[in-house]
């Protein structure tokens, strides 16, 4: 079992819960067959936070795989056009989540706690700002 995170690109616009969840299972899943490994299926702005979160959590699978074998840092990433889902170790679940929200906030991209038993979902907002847009109570 890992300790799951999604990052996103927020250019299309979600009013609820529902809508993201039915935009985010679009996004991930497809009838077209894609190299979910491969980072190139990536917008720009998702690739610059890729790049930036390699350094703390190296990735275990192609392209760029970690030869650290026993690092409890590897992490499997899944890449799709609009989103970045990433498993963690369990023991790594508050420094991923803290790092994933700090490179979120920096890129200004949307932020999914998908292991969360919430479910919140994070916006950038106005002057730099963060918001929790919904979570699965909310719908």
């Amino acid at each position: 079992m890992s300790y799951d995170l999604v990052v996103f690109d927020t250019t299309y616009p979600l009013s609820t819960y529902d809508d993201f969840m039915l935009w985010y299972e679009n996004q991930t899943i497809s009838t077209v067959i894609e190299d979910y490994e491969n980072p190139a299926n990536l917008s720009d702005i998702l690739y610059a936070w890729y790049t930036d979160m390699i350094k703390q959590f190296p990735p275990m699978n192609p392209p760029d795989f970690s030869r650290e074998i026993d690092d409890s840092k590897l992490s499997e990433y899944s890449f799709h056009k609009q989103v970045v889902y990433v498993e963690f170790a369990w023991p790594q679940a508050e420094f991923a989540y803290k790092t994933v929200f700090k490179l979120a906030k920096k890129h200004k991209i949307g932020f999914y706690d998908l292991s969360s038993s919430k479910g919140d979902v994070w916006l950038p907002a106005k002057f730099g700002r963060y918001k929790r847009s919904f979570r699965i109570n909310d719908s």
